[in-house]
């Protein structure tokens, strides 16, 4: 449903690029929005981001925020929105 919401807002950008495979859209100021499961949390180790949007935390494993997302936000100030 994210994914749907995000082409749909996205749409009206000129030169704003989908990738359905990796459920990524780049902007044409080099910005990248891109959705990640957290149903894997080792697959979200090692990334940085200037910014987060969490949904439905309650169901994610409580280690995910504090050793992977935090950390990784931590790097470049970035911001999370639960």
């Amino acid at each position: 449903v994210a994914w749907d919401y995000l082409k749909y807002y996205t749409s009206p950008i000129p030169g704003r690029t989908v990738n359905e495979s990796e459920l990524s859209i780049m902007l044409p100021n080099g910005a990248r929005i891109r959705i990640y499961g957290a149903d894997n949390p080792d697959s979200l180790r090692g990334l940085y981001f200037d910014g987060v949007v969490l949904d439905e935390v309650a169901d994610m494993k409580p280690e995910v925020w504090g050793e992977i997302i935090q950390p990784a936000l931590a790097d470049r100030e970035g911001w999370a929105l639960f």
